[in-house]
């Protein structure tokens, strides 16, 4: 009887640190909910994939202007149709990721600051400076891809522009 309430009492002990943690993250999770739906990473990711239908419009040099242009108009409509699904699907992955990276104290503090005019003024001008990123390093790729070709030709004494050929 002395090892059933022996082991009984065991298990309580260890079980104390596990339920505190999942209370932890229950609580970490609910926050990350809040501060996702307030932040809206989503908003970020459709700022960036909007850009595609012009992108690849631009890039579809075997299109008349009249093609491209009406290319552009249905992917424009493609991706609106099928934008509100993705971004639902984001929104609840992103829930895990904040509750697993951020503490409650960081969750709590996110959701005073982006309660804020200051706060929201920074999600949206982040939301277009990360659509600005990607376009500049889009235009800048190109030539890190030759800088490092060139190096590593140099190196290994092969010649740069078969590197390239093989990488892309």
């Amino acid at each position: 009887m002395l090892r059933i309430v022996a082991g009984f009492f065991m298990a309580l002990v260890l079980a104390g640190p596990a339920l505190a943690q999942d209370a932890d993250y229950a609580r970490r999770e609910a926050l990350a909910r809040q501060v996702v739906e307030l932040v809206d990473p989503g908003e970020a990711v459709e700022a960036v994939l909007m850009t595609l239908p012009e992108l690849i419009a631009e890039e579809s040099a075997d299109l008349s202007p009249a093609e491209r242009a009406e290319f552009k108009v249905v992917m424009t409509t493609t991706f609106d149709e099928i934008m509100p699904g993705l971004m639902d699907q984001i929104l609840e992955a992103m829930v895990p990721l904040y509750a697993e990276t951020f503490t409650v104290a960081e969750l709590e503090a996110m959701l005073v600051f982006y309660a804020t005019p200051e706060g929201r003024s920074i999600m949206k001008k982040s939301v277009t400076l990360g659509a600005d990123a990607q376009r500049i390093t889009r235009n800048l790729l190109p030539g890190f891809l030759e800088d490092m070709a060139a190096s590593v030709c140099r190196q290994m004494g092969c010649d740069p522009a078969e590197f390239l050929a093989n990488v892309q």
